[in-house]
C-alpha cells in the first residue's frame, strides 16, 4: 500500500465517532436508569406518566426516586399491602445509661428496719412498766411501806429501761439518715412501710429496680413519668420503666444525673446494663408511624414504596426518622393520607430495577 492511501484510511478512521459504553453499572447508583427493554406493558402507559422510569425523561424527571407499575391482579398475586398513614404526634427523646440495681442493700435495710422498731415496741413497754413500778414503788415509800433499797431498784429499773428506748429510737434514727442517704425519700419510704405494694412487687420478682443515669449535659424534664428501656439498644423490644424518684448517689457510668425507676422484670436481670430513652421537654411533632417491616434499604439509605394510583407505585426517601424498634415515626418525605407498602416492598424495589437491565441480544 502506498503513502497516499494509508494517509486517506488513517483519516476515515479519525472521523469514526467512539462507541458508546451504556448506563453505569454500579449497583449503588439509586437513579433510575433508561433501558432498552420498556417496564411497563406498553410503551403508551409509560407516554402517559412522564414521571415513570419507562419515560424516556425519567432520569432527569425524578433522580432520586423510582416508579414501578402493577396491575391490581399482578399485586393480589404478589400480596402487596397497604397502609393509609394516620397523623400521630409524638416527644423527641434523648438516650440515656440505665443498669438493673440489685435491691438486696433495701431488702436488708428494711429487715433491720423491722427488727429495730421489734426492739423499741419492747423497749417501750418495758419503760412503761418499769415506769408504773417507780411510781407504785415511790407511793409507798411515801406512807412507809416500801424500803429506801426498794425505791433505788425502782428508780434503777426505769431509768434503765428509758436508756434502752432511747437508744433504740436513736438506732431507728441513724438507720432512716442511712436509708435517705442511699436510696432516697421514696425508697426508703418504701422500706419503712410494713407492706408497700411496690417493694413486694420487688421482692416477688415481678418488677425490677432500675438505676438511670443521664449524660452530664442533661437534666430530667419535669413531668417525666414514663422511660423507654431496651438491652444492647433493642428498639424492638423496649419495655416502659415508671420513673420513681431522683436516686441520691451519682453512678458509675457517668458523672450526671441519677434516677430511680421500677420495670416489669421480664428477661432483666440483676447488673444487667440497659439503654434508655428519656422524653424531651420539646413540644411534640406531627408526623406518621408505620412497621419496620415497610422499609427497604438501599445505598445506606432508607426507602419506602407509596400507591400512588391503583396501579403505579412510587419508592421515597426517607430522610430522617425515630427508630421504636418495630415501629418508625417520621415526620418528613411521607405525610398523613399517603398509602404506604407495607408488604411487598422489596418485590417492588426488584421489579422497578429488573424493568433497567438491558436485553441480553440488544446491542
Amino acid at each position: 500500500m502506498t503513502l497516499a492511501p494509508l494517509r486517506i484510511l488513517l483519516a476515515l478512521i479519525a472521523l469514526v465517532p467512539p462507541p458508546s459504553f451504556g448506563q453505569n453499572d454500579d449497583d449503588d447508583d439509586d437513579r433510575p436508569r433508561t433501558s432498552a427493554r420498556p417496564a411497563s406493558p406498553t410503551p403508551a402507559a409509560a407516554a402517559d406518566h412522564p414521571h415513570s422510569p419507562t419515560a424516556t425523561n425519567a432520569t432527569a424527571a425524578a433522580p432520586s426516586a423510582g416508579h414501578v407499575r402493577l396491575s391490581p391482579e399482578q399485586q393480589r398475586a404478589a400480596g402487596i399491602a397497604v397502609q393509609v398513614l394516620t397523623e400521630t404526634r409524638q416527644r423527641p427523646e434523648f438516650s440515656a445509661y440505665a443498669r438493673v440495681a440489685d435491691i438486696q442493700p433495701l431488702l436488708n435495710l428494711a429487715t433491720r428496719l423491722r427488727a429495730l422498731q421489734a426492739e423499741r415496741t419492747v423497749s417501750r413497754t418495758t419503760l412503761g412498766a418499769s415506769q408504773k413500778a417507780l411510781e407504785r414503788t415511790a407511793k409507798l415509800h411515801k406512807e412507809d411501806a416500801a424500803s429506801a433499797r426498794s425505791l433505788q431498784q425502782a428508780q434503777a429499773q426505769q431509768a434503765g429501761d428509758a436508756a434502752r428506748a432511747a437508744a433504740a429510737e436513736q438506732q431507728l434514727a441513724i438507720l432512716r439518715t442511712e436509708a435517705l442517704q442511699q436510696w432516697g425519700a421514696t425508697l426508703a419510704g418504701w422500706a419503712f412501710s410494713p407492706s408497700h405494694p411496690t417493694l413486694e412487687r420487688l421482692l416477688l420478682r415481678q418488677d425490677v429496680l432500675v438505676e438511670l443515669a443521664l449524660p452530664p449535659e442533661r437534666t430530667m424534664p419535669a413531668g417525666t413519668e414514663q422511660i423507654r428501656l431496651a438491652r444492647q439498644g433493642d428498639k424492638r423490644h423496649t419495655v416502659e420503666g415508671r420513673l420513681v424518684s431522683a436516686a441520691p448517689r451519682t453512678g458509675d457510668i457517668t458523672q450526671g444525673e441519677t434516677w430511680f425507676a421500677v420495670a416489669p422484670a421480664d428477661a432483666l436481670r440483676t447488673g444487667m446494663r440497659l439503654d434508655a430513652w428519656v422524653p424531651t421537654e420539646a413540644d411534640a411533632v406531627a408526623g406518621v408511624e408505620f412497621p419496620v417491616e415497610a422499609v427497604l434499604w438501599r445505598s445506606g439509605k432508607p426507602w419506602v414504596y407509596l400507591q400512588i394510583d391503583d396501579d403505579r407505585f412510587e419508592r421515597r426517601l426517607i430522610p430522617a426518622y425515630t427508630d421504636h424498634g418495630a415501629r418508625w415515626f417520621v415526620g418528613t418525605g411521607v405525610a398523613p393520607g399517603d398509602r404506604l407498602v407495607i408488604n411487598g416492598a422489596q418485590l417492588l424495589l426488584s421489579e422497578e430495577f429488573r424493568g433497567q437491565i438491558p436485553a441480553e441480544d440488544d446491542d
